[in-house]
């Protein structure tokens, strides 16, 4: 069954959230009998694994004590996602000893947590560098790496949709609404392109002698909390096409308190709005608020 694009948008999200949980969770478990300040040269057990991946999204694992000492103040500041101090004793105890590959890894994960990827990898590559059977930090390095380079091909995608919703538009503004739409089906968008997107596909629809399809797309945009005004001028005009005069005043009426005092709606789509305004109220049609959609 094809999925919708709003099911495509929340899958990738959701993949993105567990790439986060399987590079932090079980990240911090103290060394079984490794040599102090190396990492232990195993992945965690199955059931940990299993266990950190059944977490919700965003969770971490917390890890074991590693007794006494710099690193075990640290773990304790973690297990209670008190990231920064957690992070200031990693750093103290590289400090004073550069060579503490577990002291290394654990600020790599802090890192990772906060945000600074760049520079968990570069911690992460060090410890293999010099502990190669140090499995936990291969296994973050290279999570970590996977992540870096769906970003990198995600921005490249976006660049790539951006550009066909900007060729989409030109097409409406020229009145070829069906190629509009041909270009708009090439489009996975995501996150603000969806919304725009969103947008684009009303006006074709709309175009194409189909308001009611429309009505659903810029009632989905301005649900999806698109700038409002663009999709309450489309649902305007896509009411007005139904000959529903009074909603589609009260759509205009919004679209131009919305857009007020912003760019949102260019001058002369504001001129054209108020003309209809106009129009339907020499006609004796009154804005009508209404809750039904």
């Amino acid at each position: 069954m094809k999925r919708s694009k709003g099911q495509i948008a929340a899958e990738t999200a959701r993949r993105r959230r567990m790439v986060l949980v399987l590079v932090t969770a079980g990240l911090l478990q103290a060394p079984a009998g490794a040599a102090p300040g190396q990492v232990q040269p195993s992945s965690p057990s199955a059931p940990e694994a299993g266990e950190a991946a059944s977490q919700p999204a965003g969770a971490e694992q917390v890890p074991s004590p590693a007794g006494p000492g710099p690193i075990g103040e640290g773990d304790r500041l973690f297990r209670e996602k008190r990231w920064s101090e957690a992070l200031r004793v990693y750093e103290q105890q590289l400090a004073a000893q550069p060579a503490h590959l577990e002291a290394r890894y654990k600020r790599g994960v802090v890192l990772a947590l906060v945000g600074r990827l760049e520079e968990a990898v570069e911690d992460w590559e060090e410890v293999v560098a010099r502990q190669p059977e140090a499995a936990p930090a291969r296994e973050a390095l290279l999570l970590a790496r996977w992540k870096k380079a769906r970003e990198e091909q995600q921005r490249a995608a976006d660049l790539a949709d951006r550009a066909k919703l900007e060729q989409a538009g030109g097409l409406l503004e020229a009145g070829s609404y069906a190629p509009a739409r041909e270009v708009l089906m090439l489009v996975s968008p995501q996150g603000a392109l969806y919304r725009d997107w969103l947008i684009l596909e009303g006006q074709a629809l709309l175009g194409l002698g189909k308001p009611e399809l429309a009505i659903e797309a810029f009632q989905a945009a301005v649900g999806q909390g698109a700038k409002g005004a663009p999709a309450l001028l489309g649902l305007g005009d896509a009411w007005l096409a139904l000959g529903r005069n009074e909603r589609a005043a009260w759509c205009y009426e919004l679209a131009l308190t919305v857009a007020a005092g912003t760019t949102a709606l260019a001058e002369p789509q504001q001129r054209r709005v108020r003309q209809i305004l106009h129009r339907l109220a020499a006609a004796g049609e009154e804005p009508a608020p209404t809750t039904e959609r």
